[in-house]
């Protein structure tokens, strides 16, 4: 920097996909030794609303929002659909998800290799709203298991989508977490997979088509790092564990209330407000996916105790 004579920028994205505690107690004083240094300036990502989580509120830094594709989604998604070679949609774009980058990306991706005829329906029901992100992950899933099922014995895409969305799934939210380690996910492969030697292969597999992401998380007991795997982008792994946690004793449609009422089903996340911004991402995709839960007939909020309906919840329900 000092030799060009221009600043520098040290760019760090998505800190909230890492340590987000491990961020929040280090990042004032890296921020501090980066001071000393004029010709280098920092910008770091972080997906609203971990940013409660993961900076601290009296940091002294600037903060600008980014919308996504907001206002210019038409042109984003001519972009995504040329390289994907997909037809556009034909109607205008009703749903608002196409304004977030990673719904288009795995909008795109779940359709690559599907038949013109499939393209043109499934991007018209998006399109029109009619489908939203859960269509889009499972699709994203199913399209992905089914390129990874023809390199293994006896592998079918069901078992993959299977092993995702129960195994996986299920394992990180009866653990009450968005990870597992690696004798978890070692001991789920092994009792779906035919041939056991073929573990690493397959584990590598997932990692290698996204529907897996290899990490490492620290253990504050131990003060020790390891190898852990989770789902690869925090809105996909939300997503799919709240998937999980619809469809199994978490939740009965027939007492509402009383599932979200009771902390050993959903409603440990609602039980005060420092469990419920340390899984807001997970809050959040309850509330999209729980209208269709019960055919339309209410949102999450009519359900909760009017106590519990804070001003954040609001704002997570209107963003």
């Amino acid at each position: 920097a000092i030799r060009r004579k221009k600043r520098v920028l040290i760019l760090i994205d998505a800190i909230n996909e890492g340590e987000r505690r491990g961020w929040k107690r280090g990042i004032t004083n890296f921020l501090k030794e980066v001071e000393k240094y004029p010709s280098i300036a920092v910008v770091l990502t972080c997906r609203i609303p971990f940013d409660k989580v993961t900076v601290p509120k009296k940091l002294n830094i600037v903060r600008e929002y980014h919308y996504g594709f907001a206002e210019h989604e038409l042109d984003a998604l001519k972009i995504y659909t040329n390289y994907y070679k997909l037809p556009l949609p034909e109607i205008p774009l009703l749903t608002p998800e196409f304004s977030n980058p990673l719904f288009v990306k795995l909008f795109c991706e779940s359709l690559e290799k599907a038949v013109v005829k499939k393209q043109h329906k499934q991007i018209s029901e998006i399109s029109s709203g009619q489908r939203g992100m859960t269509n889009i992950i499972e699709d994203f899933v199913i399209a992905k298991s089914a390129k990874i099922a023809k390199q293994f014995t006896g592998c079918a895409p069901k078992m993959i989508w299977e092993l995702i969305k129960e195994d996986i799934a299920s394992t990180m939210a009866s653990n009450k977490r968005n990870w597992i380690n690696l004798s978890e996910i070692k001991a789920i492969i092994l009792s779906r997979l035919q041939k056991k030697s073929e573990y690493k292969k397959f584990l590598n597999s997932l990692v290698a088509e996204n529907l897996l992401s290899e990490d490492v998380y620290y253990d504050s007991v131990s003060k020790k790092y390891f190898e852990v795997v989770r789902f690869p982008y925090q809105k996909f792994s939300d997503h799919i564990i709240a998937r999980h946690l619809f469809s199994t004793a978490y939740f009965d449609k027939l007492k509402i209330k009383e599932s979200l009422q009771d902390e050993g089903r959903l409603g440990w996340l609602f039980k005060d407000e420092r469990t419920y911004n340390a899984n807001a991402g997970l809050i959040e995709a309850l509330i999209v996916e729980f209208p269709n839960r019960i055919n339309n007939a209410g949102e999450l909020l009519d359900f909760l105790e009017k106590k519990k309906v804070t001003i954040d919840l609001v704002e997570l329900f209107i963003s």
